[in-house]
């Protein structure tokens, strides 16, 4: 924005580094006083704030252009009413909404209006706006013990779910607590690791590589909040991928909530600088973070969450000086052979969902769709109808 001449007053953190900033501005400008122009830049949480809303709020709506950026973390009733009644509204999103989220749908629209510009991946490819990349799926299978837990919960969360939509009452937690646990299965899958140990084998050390560990809770599959054996699972996870690497050569660190953010910022540094080889992250880097020497991505988080995977592969595409492609390696979750099971066909299917979702402008297509298309019809999934869906 100091390109353009806006001096934005940030409010985030603490109250006392930007309230009085905030209020002085907030007069002269009602005033009139040096420029009738001001720019304020606020995250979700101080525009929220009692303190924020007092000091907007003696603005008039007609003097007021509000630019939502991730807009879709609007989508909340709370957060939504809190949003300032500007004239001028703009709302920004890579994923303003996936499938089955018509209540987020309708109250985002409720507020920016419905979606008057898109610009979509392959045009940002062919603009040269981002960097082509090859994508490649490896398939590992859960263990018949694995596979025998993901039916036996999976047929929990039907019964719950089945009774929420004939009107009955359940226990949210309780059904929360069932998407984790099967979160948490499907994140701590044996055989994924002993892939990735293969995998590594066969491939060069790359510096500026991502690892995409589980997630640390189910935002994927429900509006639940996570917990404490979520998080603990996940930080398993991550450890044991940190240990692979080290065994292979590798040197990486962490990235995750549980670093500060002084220690973050010199991750990034030594990252970029290629001190390091790979960050290791459990969703901290889906938003916001820009790295653009980023070059290559693990996926082993079999994420179903449309915005979540969007996100992570936008971690990869930024264009950066003498990157000339980017290279994603997917983790496809499988049932073991020989189960037969609706929820494993719709396990399969929603990873499927994935790989099209990367696979159709990568540059590599043509070949990973054939293998993709094998799996599906393994499963008895059809791969064309979702392709040209």
């Amino acid at each position: 924005m100091s390109l353009f001449s806006m001096d934005a007053i940030k409010c985030y953190m603490s109250r006392s580094s930007w309230h009085l900033d905030l209020r002085t501005a907030i007069a002269d400008f009602q005033l009139q006083i040096n420029k009738p122009f001001l720019s304020i830049v606020v995250v979700n949480r101080t525009l929220t704030s009692q303190a924020f809303q007092d000091e907007i709020g003696k603005i008039k709506s007609e003097n007021i252009l509000f630019i939502g950026d991730e807009c879709h973390h609007h989508a909340n009733k709370n957060i939504i009413k809190k949003l300032p009644l500007a004239r001028y509204r703009i709302g920004l999103s890579a994923t303003p909404w996936s499938k089955n989220e018509e209540e987020k749908e309708k109250l985002l629209k409720s507020y920016y209006g419905n979606i008057v510009a898109t610009y979509s991946i392959a045009e940002a490819l062919h603009d040269g706006v981002l960097t082509p990349y090859n994508y490649f799926i490896h398939p590992f299978y859960l263990t018949e013990e694995e596979t025998e837990a993901y039916i036996e919960i999976s047929s929990e969360i039907g019964k719950l779910i089945a009774i929420r939509e004939q009107g009955g009452k359940i226990n949210e937690d309780q059904l929360t607590a069932l998407f984790m646990r099967r979160a948490r299965l499907i994140g701590s899958a044996e055989n994924k690791f002993l892939k990735l140990e293969n995998l590594l084998d066969k491939l060069h050390i790359e510096k500026h590589t991502l690892f995409y560990c589980g997630d640390g809770s189910v935002i994927e599959e429900s509006n639940g909040s996570s917990n404490n054996d979520e998080t603990n699972s996940s930080k398993r996870d991550i450890e044991r991928v940190a240990s692979i690497l080290h065994k292979k050569g590798w040197k990486s660190s962490r990235f995750t909530a549980s670093e500060s953010l002084n220690e973050r910022r010199s991750i990034i540094d030594n990252f970029k600088n290629g001190f390091i080889d790979a960050m290791v992250s459990i969703r901290v880097l889906d938003e916001g973070i820009d790295i653009p020497v980023c070059k290559q991505a693990f996926l082993l988080a079999s994420s179903r969450n449309e915005r979540q995977f969007i996100q992570r592969r936008g971690r990869i595409l930024r264009k950066s000086l003498g990157k000339e492609f980017s290279v994603i390696y997917d983790f496809i979750a499988l049932p073991c052979l020989g189960f037969v099971d609706e929820s494993l066909k719709g396990l399969v299917n929603s990873e499927l969902d994935r790989v099209y979702e990367f696979v159709h402008v990568a540059s590599n297509k043509n070949e990973v769709a054939q293998e993709a298309k094998q799996l599906a019809e393994g499963y008895g999934l059809d791969w064309l109808s979702r392709v040209y869906k």
